[in-house]
């Protein structure tokens, strides 16, 4: 068995979307038993999280909702690092790829971002992502679909709401900025992105990981 983290660390200087608050973490010692406490102050998106549909839809279900079950499962790796920044990421480019495992309902689209930005310095990693498209969108839908994993910070960088609206109106588990899916190395993985346990939130970091058997 092999474990493969995927998960963005969480520090004080760990980048967030433009507009979301940054981590605010502080480790104080008592001064009696001289034991370390730590307050943790985090947005609901940072690093590598899952969206709940309230995060797009006013009256969506929070956290809490969707059982724990639905965080973890059977992934097909759908391998797309070849895509250049700016990708629309459409039907032609997965469809005969998931044609092959099509009773797998969990995918992970596989771009690199993560470690193209680390290497790239003029991408911008907040803008610059390949991303989804709505026709995409519906197509997984309509093929049953319960789970879609990205490196990229969001769906899609001009058409981000509409197309989480159309996702998380299905109840389709959304997992943003995933890192280290390069490190897979079967197509098929079992995926654990549990969120924290904490009802009714719109999103939640997880500590995302794969497993190889």
């Amino acid at each position: 068995m092999r474990i493969i983290d995927l998960s963005i660390p969480i520090t004080n200087s760990t980048n967030v979307f433009p507009g979301d608050s940054s981590p605010e973490i502080r480790s104080s010692r008592a001064d009696d038993d001289n034991y370390m406490i730590s307050t943790i102050k985090l947005g609901s998106h940072t690093g590598t999280h899952i969206d709940a549909p309230l995060h797009a839809i006013v009256d969506g279900s929070g956290l809490g909702v969707q059982p724990v079950d639905s965080y973890v499962g059977e992934t097909l790796i759908i391998d797309l690092h070849d895509a250049e920044a700016g990708t629309i990421i459409d039907i032609e480019l997965i469809e005969s790829v998931w044609n092959n495992y099509q009773d797998i309902k969990r995918i992970v689209l596989r771009t690199d971002w993560h470690k193209r930005c680390s290497e790239e310095p003029e991408l911008d990693y907040f803008a610059d992502y390949p991303a989804l498209d709505l026709q995409l969108a519906d197509w997984l839908i309509a093929k049953g679909i319960v789970f879609v994993g990205l490196e990229s910070p969001s769906i899609s960088a001009t058409d981000h709401m509409r197309i989480h609206r159309r996702l998380l109106s299905a109840n389709i588990v959304i997992l943003e900025s995933m890192i280290n899916v390069e490190l897979i190395n079967k197509p098929v993985v079992e995926l654990h992105a549990v969120p924290m346990n904490i009802p009714g939130i719109d999103g939640s970091p997880v500590r995302a990981y794969a497993i190889e058997r």
